[in-house]
């Protein structure tokens, strides 16, 4: 009886597990171009396509020392002046996938103040799921981070997913938000294990009704004895 409960717990956890797949995002950390420390690019982000009204700036930013305590990821992190920078990725929304989007928002001490963000992500201009909020504390990083589920029906299956950050201001002038260190995993849903958890699962309950089997037949010998 020990020996079963201690299997199925294993064969348990194993159905359990899920298999997270990372996308790839070109310049998800916005090390390229390389600028000179407390310089920037204007309207130019490799990788990403940048929106906004009349005014509106975004590029690669690497801040001078003192404006942040610390940057997520390298030297580099990208700003966004009263509008957005967005990505189209090669990945498709897949049936029966969770995706799970994570960036780090802040905002500096030295450079324009930030007055919000906005953290979208998309189906081929589709809002799958989106969240925003105001200002942070100053020259820190947060981690933000958004979730879709898509189903077996979804009417999104076969769109490009599209990442979108904005930044969220009333000031035309002065106002700034920085983002940095992006990534967005997939991984089956959690009511859906996949085939080689289902394979290993069955061959992980043959061999526990083997040794049961095993066990009974000694157990019988023994007897006989």
């Amino acid at each position: 009886m020990k020996l079963f409960s201690t299997l199925t717990l294993a064969v348990s956890a194993i159905i359990s597990q899920a298999y997270s797949v990372p996308i790839f995002i070109e310049n998800a950390d916005f090390e390229a171009p390389y600028v000179v420390n407390g310089t920037w690019t204007n309207n130019y982000i490799p990788g990403w396509q940048g929106t906004g009204p009349g005014g509106a700036a975004f590029g690669v930013y690497n801040p001078p020392d003192g404006d942040f305590t610390s940057i997520p990821s390298g030297i580099n992190v990208a700003y966004v002046e009263r509008g957005s920078i967005f990505q189209v990725l090669n990945e498709k929304v897949s049936a029966n996938t969770d995706y799970s989007l994570l960036v780090y928002v802040g905002g500096g001490l030295t450079v324009d103040q930030m007055e919000g963000y906005s953290i979208c992500l998309e189906a081929d201009g589709t809002v799958l799921s989106q969240t925003s909020g105001g200002a942070l504390q100053p020259g820190q990083f947060a981690p933000m981070m958004l979730s879709y589920s898509a189903s077996a029906a979804d009417v999104n299956i076969g769109k490009n997913l599209v990442i979108r950050f904005s930044e969220i201001g009333t000031i035309n002038e002065g106002s700034e938000t920085n983002f940095d260190k992006v990534s967005l995993d997939a991984s089956p849903s959690s009511s859906v294990p996949e085939p080689g958890i289902v394979t290993l699962f069955i061959m992980s309950f043959a061999g526990l009704m083997s040794v049961m089997g095993m066990r009974k037949k000694s157990n019988r010998r023994r007897e006989t004895i």
